[in-house]
């Protein structure tokens, strides 16, 4: 695309990277040729996410440059959404909250919140506006979640090590008691990838990192 850069993510014909060494967020629409940045004024961007019109990203900004915050960006205008308190973020707006690893999929935002030392998910709706913390320290550690037609899949250290779990949005908004556990083992299992059935991860449970495959609508693991 003409630069140096990393973190791609292509849904459909948008594609959003992180350039280098800018560290801002470049979206081009393959629809039209269209190409621009998207975060100038909202310091370093990463870890970009799109659906649809829509993308997510961390960035850090003052005052503190340092926690990482969660924004959404509407590809059609190049603007940054503001919350009804005019809040450009989605996580840590008036408090010092780490947010990060956010992933997008039709009005469904997930992403991994820090509070205390403890990584928790929460749930962001782009039509009510409204943001659901759907873990909590009870359930210990979880984050790297992914979401699809409402199911999230994300790791969890809930049983003393990284496991893969799946949680169905459109059933519950409390991802501790009410997460299916896909993974099962004494190693660790971590970074999921998730579609309509299958979640894709990566284990340690034999001598090399390999990736297992996990078939949500068939049950087992390939």
């Amino acid at each position: 695309i003409g630069m140096r850069a990393h973190n791609p993510v292509v849904n459909d014909d948008k594609l959003a990277i992180q350039a280098i060494p800018t560290n801002h967020i470049q979206v081009r629409d393959y629809t039209n040729g269209d190409q621009w940045g998207l975060n100038y004024d909202f310091g370093v961007g990463e870890t970009p996410d799109v659906s649809g019109d829509y993308i997510t990203f961390v960035s850090t900004q003052p005052p503190d440059n340092t926690t990482k915050r969660v924004l959404l960006g509407d590809i059609a205008t190049g603007a940054i959404q503001l919350d009804s308190a005019g809040c450009q973020f989605i996580s840590g707006c008036g408090i010092n909250q780490d947010g990060y690893q956010p992933s997008i999929h039709g009005n469904d935002v997930v992403f991994t919140s820090q509070l205390s030392g403890v990584k928790r998910l929460s749930y962001y709706n782009l039509e009510t506006g409204e943001l659901e913390t759907i873990t909590t320290s009870i359930c210990n550690n979880n984050y790297e979640p992914d979401i699809h037609n409402k199911k999230v899949s994300f790791t969890s250290e809930r049983d003393g090590n990284k496991e893969i779990y799946v949680c169905d949005l459109e059933q519950t908004l409390d991802c501790c008691a009410d997460a299916t556990k896909l993974s099962n083992n004494s190693a660790d299992d971590y970074d999921p990838s998730i579609s309509t059935c299958k979640v894709a991860y990566v284990s340690e449970q034999t001598v090399d990192q390999e990736i297992f495959v996990y078939d949500l609508c068939e049950g087992g693991c390939d």
